[in-house]
């Protein structure tokens, strides 16, 4: 009997692409399924993989807001509240993956460390059971290190001035963002909407991990697949024995959907490149809000 792999992944689509080589290479021996938001059904069927549409969005990252305004609520803001005490977005969450779980009785899941708040949901009906569950990292890991620069940062590992002046900012931020989270939801910011499921699906401590992330909650002792080499990452992070750093995983097969300017911009690209003998280098920014294409222009 095949076993069933189940990439639980973000709704961004870098995070996809990102997983796509690595899928194929497990679907030599395994089914292969993707997991997510319905709206990349297409996209990701046209890849050649099975994909399991989801309706739902992961608790404890804010999300509240956006589906309101998405769904017209009336009063969106009042409604927000209202979906954090109630915890309305875990309870369709839970019901959504326990379903997944029926349907496909998966033998392994790989979520998304981006929206690692999954686990909590999956874990009271996988304890007992022999479903494995693992991370898997489409950037570098965003563990929180004091003694390092923050990876959202520009600053260089070796300017310890700097480091500490980022520390301080960072930390004052993380205050500023709580307290106004808590006093804007009435005192259910993100983290309490966390920590509050921790507590009732009894999450063992010793899978919770003491260093922060930089979005959702921190585990240990669950592996994380890393989809980049070690050595772009921070040398002191590399200590972490559950943290896989397994490299790129480019899919130079994969089917693109792009306008015909792309492919006029890539020809002419390629063709100065040829002509000078240079070599091109190939930065990937992921998903880029609206509001930071100056930035990504400028670099």
């Amino acid at each position: 009997m095949t076993n069933t792999v189940v990439f639980l992944i973000y709704h961004g689509m870098g995070h996809f692409n990102a997983c796509f080589r690595l899928a194929k290479s497990l679907s030599s021996d395994h089914d292969v399924v993707f997991a997510g938001h319905s709206s990349f059904k297409s996209y990701i069927e046209t890849q050649g993989f099975i994909f399991y549409p989801l309706s739902t969005v992961p608790f404890g990252m804010g999300l509240e807001q956006w589906i309101n305004e998405q769904q017209k609520s009336k009063y969106p803001y009042l409604k927000t509240i209202q979906d954090r005490w109630s915890d309305r977005l875990y309870k369709l969450r839970e019901a959504e993956l326990n379903q997944l779980l029926k349907d496909l009785e998966p033998d392994t899941i790989l979520i998304d460390s981006y929206q690692s708040t999954d686990f909590i949901v999956l874990y009271p009906s996988i304890k007992n059971t022999s479903t494995r569950v693992a991370f898997i990292q489409t950037m570098l890991p965003t563990i929180v290190r004091e003694n390092l620069p923050p990876i959202n940062s520009t600053i260089l590992p070796s300017d310890t001035d700097e480091i500490k002046k980022a520390w301080k900012q960072f930390r004052w931020k993380s205050i500023k963002k709580t307290a106004k989270e808590k006093l804007r939801y009435l005192g259910m910011d993100d983290n309490a909407i966390i920590q509050r499921r921790i507590g009732k699906n009894k999450i063992p401590t010793s899978l919770l991990a003491e260093e922060k992330n930089l979005r959702g909650a921190s585990f240990t002792n669950i592996d994380e697949f890393i989809l980049a080499p070690a050595e772009f990452d921070f040398q002191q992070h590399i200590s972490n024995v559950f943290q896989k750093y397994i490299g790129f995983q480019p899919d130079l097969k994969r089917i693109e959907v792009s306008d015909m300017e792309y492919f006029k911009l890539d020809a002419e690209i390629r063709r100065k490149v040829k002509e000078n003998e240079s070599i091109l280098i190939y930065c990937s920014f992921g998903s880029v809000r609206a509001s930071d294409t100056s930035a990504v222009n400028t670099f």
